[in-house]
């Protein structure tokens, strides 16, 4: 019996013992499921933060990029304008170097004018004289009636271009 008692002491230690270690097993599994999962939460917090960042990041870069295109934009705008106003005052300098000159000219076509009419009238009405005097005076007329014509032109295109670069 005692042998009984010993061997039935032995199987409830073994009992016990395993009892024990499967409850430790238990245990650090629970232990190891728990830090699992709260690895895995910790994981998808980060990719979440992650994510949040890169599309932070994205907006940013295209935010960037729309207002590196506006730069642009209104650089080739104000380049345009610039192009512009230096058209405009070349014109205006054009325009009045034009006006000089052809003053200049009709002033000189008029007293070129006057000597032609004075040596006509000196001559008798109805001689081949008086009709080469009177042809060159119609020369002279029709040379100052353009350059007028050329100077108006000119005064138009300064006065244009003033009004627009002051607009």
């Amino acid at each position: 019996m005692k042998l009984l008692l010993i061997i039935l002491a032995f199987w409830l230690m073994s009992c016990i013992l395993r009892g024990m270690r499967e409850y430790r097993q238990q245990k650090a599994e629970k232990k190891r499921s728990a830090e699992l999962a709260r690895l895995s939460a910790e994981w998808r917090a980060q990719k979440a933060q992650a994510e949040l960042e890169t599309k932070r990041l994205i907006a940013l870069e295209r935010e960037q990029i729309r207002l590196a295109k506006e730069q642009e934009r209104q650089a080739a705008q104000l380049e345009k304008h610039e192009k512009r106003l230096a058209d405009l005052e070349e014109r205006m300098a054009i325009a009045e170097g034009e006006i000089e000159f052809q003053t200049q000219q009709i002033e000189r076509l008029r007293a070129h004018i006057e000597h032609a009419e004075t040596e006509r009238d000196a001559c008798v009405y109805g001689s081949s004289r008086y009709y080469q005097w009177d042809k060159k005076c119609l020369a002279l007329e029709k040379q100052i009636h353009t350059a007028e014509s050329k100077m108006a032109k000119a005064q138009y295109i300064k006065t244009s271009a003033a009004k627009e670069l002051a607009a």
